[in-house]
């Protein structure tokens, strides 16, 4: 939130040597919204001889914080906090702060209600394992990008099965694999079972994953959290706190499972959380965190450069102070 001085290059048209700028960008309740902050001024040894600023605040619209490819129920035990894409009917009884794009609806919004563009302004991400797994590419910095292929971690059959109450395990990212991507195998090992674990990095799944206790996943810079070709399975005393991207082609909740905690996005193939169970007594949580679930799905030197985010185009609310100095 500190605000950032910059200075136009020589090779730009506008260079001053004695003129800079300053910016700030802050958040507000709503994720959806900024506020931009900018001063322009002359600096003559320590004096600023002419100022002027501006404040304004930018939309994110659509702001995507869950994504479901078909019809859903969303019960009441959900909160969605951030705008709402169903490919389908969506019948909720859930707290939704934001709007809803759905082809029908049911239930109650803070926001409004709008048809289904065609094509979706945000589109599934259909991130595969193979831009993961076995090499993939890094970049430190996107800004002088130096880019690095590294081979993900494949995981084994007792790497995260951890019941309790044996200690927490960890998952970090280290030199040879800087983003931290861990890998299973499903066609090969058959079903993934996480329990008491902790992963900064990603974890990319082909086929089902069961959570069987805490999990906590914290992906690495413009890398997804958790990518699942098959089901995502919350059990009896699983629970999830993920902060970025999540991607899979089902999900589940148990009666029985603990509190689910999204920060960032959750994109769900087929339909959505269908199958949570009417007895479910936890609370599933979805905030929309444009920052922490944008990814980078390619790049190579040169003209391939592929961003995605849950956040659709952005334009300016209105215009909060305008000052100018004679």
């Amino acid at each position: 939130n500190l605000p950032r001085q910059i200075q136009l290059q020589p090779d730009d048209d506008s260079y001053d040597p004695d003129e800079y700028y300053k910016l700030r960008v802050s958040g507000t309740n709503d994720l959806c919204t900024y506020t931009i902050e900018c001063w322009a001024y002359r600096q003559e040894g320590a004096e600023r001889t002419l100022q002027s600023n501006l404040k304004a605040q930018l939309r994110l619209d659509p702001c995507i914080a869950y994504w479901a490819g078909g019809d859903t129920i969303e019960r009441n035990t959900v909160t969605i906090n951030g705008d709402v894409y169903c490919n389908g009917t969506l019948t909720s009884s859930a707290v939704l702060n934001g709007d809803v794009f759905a082809a029908g609806f049911t239930g109650i919004s803070a926001g409004q209600l709008y048809p289904l563009p065609s094509p979706p302004d945000i589109p599934f991400p259909d991130l595969q394992p193979s831009l993961y797994t076995s090499q993939y590419d890094y970049v430190e910095d996107w800004d002088s990008p130096a880019v690095g292929s590294y081979f993900s971690h494949d995981l084994e059959v007792n790497d995260c099965n951890n019941p309790s109450p044996n200690p927490l395990k960890f998952f970090a990212p280290d030199s040879s694999n800087p983003a931290g991507v861990l890998y299973w195998d499903g066609p090969e090992l058959g079903d993934l079972v996480i329990d008491n674990v902790n992963i900064t990095g990603t974890l990319v799944v082909d086929g089902n994953v069961f959570v069987r206790g805490g999990t906590t996943i914290t992906p690495v810079k413009n890398f997804p959290a958790l990518v699942v070709t098959g089901t995502l399975n919350v059990e009896a005393s699983g629970r999830l706190d993920i902060n970025g991207l999540v991607q899979t082609n089902a999900m589940t909740v148990a009666a029985d499972a603990g509190n689910i905690t999204i920060t960032g996005a959750l994109f769900v193939e087929t339909g959505g959380m269908n199958v949570v169970d009417p007895r479910y007594g936890g609370k599933i949580t979805i905030t929309v965190d444009p920052m922490k679930s944008a990814i980078i799905t390619e790049y190579n030197p040169g003209p391939t450069f592929r961003k995605w985010s849950p956040a659709g185009d952005a334009f300016f609310k209105y215009i909060i102070r305008r000052n100018p100095t004679p």
